[in-house]
């Protein structure tokens, strides 16, 4: 099994300004802290692209199409972190359903699906 290298980001501009034009698989969601401390980490939504810089974009709110994911970037706009890792293309369904499915992120459709 292959070791997953994940780069994390504060924002999703920040995120965005340095994905590479690559297949991955990103989280977006909030750390939930206690007096600075990370303390858990709550995964609003999951996805995959073969172009990773671009996707991330996609997100920006005043692109995003998913309403709810939309309303939660906007209200969680200095709260939220990004975190992706870069994958082999054929790799991509597999690994992006087994993260939806373990983590159960509020925002995808694909898990509201498998319920």
């Amino acid at each position: 099994m292959m070791k997953i290298v994940w780069k994390d980001f504060d924002s999703l501009n920040n995120a965005i300004l340095n994905a590479r034009s690559a297949p991955a698989i990103y989280v977006i969601g909030s750390k939930i802290e206690f007096e600075g401390l990370p303390e858990n980490i709550v995964y609003s939504y999951i996805g995959q692209s073969k172009v990773l810089n671009r996707r991330l974009k996609e997100h920006l709110p005043i692109h995003e199409k998913n309403d709810g994911l939309k309303h939660w970037l906007i209200k969680n706009y200095n709260k939220h972190i990004v975190k992706f890792a870069y994958f082999d293309e054929e790799n991509l369904d597999i690994y992006e359903k087994n993260f939806i499915q373990h983590f159960k992120p509020a925002f995808n459709i694909l898990h509201k699906n498998s319920r």
